[in-house]
């Protein structure tokens, strides 16, 4: 059975070839598809496997950070009755084959050429298929008036000499048509395949990434649509004519990450608001504002799903924990991660804690789990700020 998509997750046994495959994929096309095959090739060889994956067993060895390379044929196939020895082998040195399925491609005597010389290898668990026009299986009913577009070696198993069979194959294909898959469901369905992972693993992660990429959006300064020139995110919250979509946007950028935390997190780099020992480099201006942020978003969780709630929850709560790095006993906050020093301490960074404090009560929720903890930091914060505008000024920072 040729599979696709969500079969593949059950995994299959190790190749016992895994060691001298070249390519993570081998796509098949016809050229009147170029369009579609350049979209596939570059969509796979960016695409970074999601971190928790990364070394996860798989039917070629551990699973890598990125699939690459991926090969795709950019010249027409030589007038012959075979596909060449050098093809032959790029096909044979790759782990997967994937066809780009159109009523050209149902007609190439060159992809269905492909896809039986690879199944020949008993490799058909590994032949994954996208459909981009025509009809699956429309020869099977001529009176449908549509073209077919699985080619003969993808829809028939093949016989013990190699040669195609009439015994029809199972065949599970993501879909890229209109009102289909749709191109990125269909490409994650590949994805999926390809790596052996369920398909609802890499939907989530997409989706996760989508969020935090319109919260960094809005981060950068997208206007608030429709709120009107001059309005920024807290007076639109605070606003009692607000329109409610107003109100989200300005929620979401009030709560921005200014990074794209799944995506920073995938590629293995260390997150640039979060202090980690021995980093003399991160501030804790950062951190600082996403808790404000937070902390005003959650006092608007009328505008938020459940899901997007508790996820809003989750992070202030996180970051409340990395700016632990940045406070002191005394109630002043340091613009560095673990200064010791109270001669260190920032007024400009004590300012935003202030704020932030200040927020999250206002929002009716605990610092570091505690009302109580809350409480003893704002007015720690408070007094230290009081004691410092009490002092002469000086060359004082902020």
């Amino acid at each position: 059975m040729t599979v696709s998509a969500d079969k593949a997750s059950e995994g299959v046994p190790n190749d016992p070839m895994r060691d001298e495959y070249t390519y993570w994929c081998f796509i098949s096309y016809s050229h009147s598809d170029d369009q579609w095959a350049k979209w596939i090739h570059r969509a796979i060889e960016t695409y970074r496997v999601p971190r928790h994956l990364w070394g996860r067993p798989s039917a070629f060895g551990p699973l890598p950070r990125r699939l690459f390379p991926v090969f795709r044929d950019r010249e027409e196939l030589p007038c012959a009755t075979d596909l060449g020895a050098k093809l032959h082998n790029v096909l044979r040195g790759s782990r997967n084959l994937l066809v780009i399925c159109s009523a050209r491609a149902a007609v190439s005597r060159w992809v269905n050429e492909e896809i039986r010389t690879f199944k020949s290898w008993k490799r058909e668990e590994r032949v994954f298929a996208i459909i981009v026009d025509g009809e699956p299986n429309a020869t099977d009913n001529p009176d449908c008036g549509q073209l077919e577009c699985f080619p003969a070696a993808l829809r028939y198993r093949l016989a013990d000499d190699g040669e195609i069979s009439g015994e029809p194959t199972a065949i599970i294909a993501a879909d890229a048509r209109p009102g289909k898959d749709g191109k990125s469901a269909a490409l994650l369905k590949l994805l999926s395949g390809v790596l052996g992972v369920p398909f609802d693993d890499l939907k989530q992660r997409e989706r996760a990434r989508l969020r935090w990429k319109r919260i960094r959006m809005a981060a950068l300064g997208v206007p608030i649509m429709g709120a009107g020139q001059g309005h920024t995110a807290s007076s639109v919250l605070q606003a009692p004519d607000a329109k409610r979509e107003d109100r989200l946007d300005a929620a979401r950028m009030l709560s921005a990450v200014f990074q794209d935390r799944p995506a920073i997190e995938d590629s293995g780099e260390k997150l640039g608001w979060r202090s980690h020992d021995g980093d003399v480099d991160t501030i804790a201006v950062t951190s600082l504002w996403m808790s404000i942020g937070y902390a005003t978003l959650l006092q608007h969780g009328n505008l938020l799903t459940d899901d997007e709630m508790q996820d809003a929850r989750e992070q202030f709560f996180y970051v409340q924990e990395v700016l632990e790095t940045y406070r002191h006993e005394s109630g002043g906050w340091n613009m560095f991660p673990r200064q010791k020093d109270p001669a260190l301490h920032s007024v400009y960074s004590s300012a935003l804690a202030l704020l932030a404090l200040l927020e999250t009560r206002r929002a009716g929720l605990p610092w570091n789990g505690s009302i109580e903890t809350r409480d003893k930091l704002l007015t720690a914060t408070a007094h230290w700020l009081c004691g410092k505008h009490d002092m002469p000024l000086g060359n004082m920072p902020g």
